[in-house]
């Protein structure tokens, strides 16, 4: 399983993985935008960031569906992995039909084994 899909397995709810296609108008991609490795005691560890972004007719239904993903994803701990969110709900504007957008940023890192 892909950092994406696994993710996409905690947040538990329909999203996009990769690429927002136009519609629906309410939807929810995960993209995978940075990473690095991690070095410690002789183990090396790729550690993943994946931004959620969050798009919908109206700011606070977009804002809600953020605030959704934040509460499922932020200081989770399970299948090998601790996500964390690493920036505030941020409110991107609107795309080129006026819907309204907003991201919130995570860092995934390995655990255990």
């Amino acid at each position: 399983m892909n950092i994406l899909e696994l993710v996409k397995s905690v947040l538990n709810r329909d999203a996009f993985l990769g690429v927002l296609p136009d519609k629906p108008d309410k939807a929810i991609v995960l993209t995978q935008y940075g990473g690095g490795v991690d070095t410690f005691f002789d183990q090396t560890d790729e550690v993943y960031q994946v931004q959620a972004r969050c798009r919908a007719m109206t700011a606070p239904e977009a804002y809600a569906m953020a605030e959704t993903v934040k509460a499922a994803l932020d200081r989770y701990v399970g299948q090998g992995v601790a996500i964390r969110q690493i920036t505030p709900i941020l409110d991107i504007g609107q795309d080129e039909r006026r819907r309204r957008e907003y991201t919130v940023n995570f860092t995934i890192n390995p655990i255990g084994g």
